[in-house]
């Protein structure tokens, strides 16, 4: 692999560093409404959904056996269940007073970890499968 080419990956697995830490100073010096959270929020689910209905479903169909992949999403579903229940039990003992109401930003932090997780782990993968 030449120098310009290593150059390019690097700079390509630091555009989603460089969205998250932009994203979290245009949340932190701007006030959003609720309204346009909601929509930015389903906009982001929306996306995540078509990207599971065309890129991981037919896979899972035509996948023998199949069971593994339909565990995968029940596992991680029950995970995610879990964990917004967990945070919402912390935010709770952290702040009485708002209570469920201090779950939000917590629970979108935990969401940006996870996928940044993930990104991580498929990039990793992909390069030792295809290490040119």
């Amino acid at each position: 692999m030449t120098a310009s080419l290593e150059l390019t990956a690097v700079l390509l697995s630091l555009l989603p560093a460089v969205g998250n830490v932009a994203g979290g100073l245009i949340a932190e010096l701007t006030s959003v409404s609720g309204t346009k959270l909601s929509l930015a929020l389903h906009a982001a689910v929306g996306a995540i959904l078509a990207l599971v209905a065309v890129e991981l479903m037919p896979r899972v169909i035509v996948a023998d056996p199949a069971w593994p992949m339909f565990l995968a999403f029940f596992v991680g579903g029950c995970f995610a269940l879990g964990v917004d229940a967990s945070v919402e039990r912390i935010s709770v003992m952290m702040d009485p007073e708002r209570g469920r109401h201090a779950t939000g930003p917590w629970m979108i932090c935990f969401a940006n970890a996870v996928d940044s997780l993930s990104d991580g782990i498929m990039l990793g993968a992909g390069s030792a499968i295809h290490p040119r």
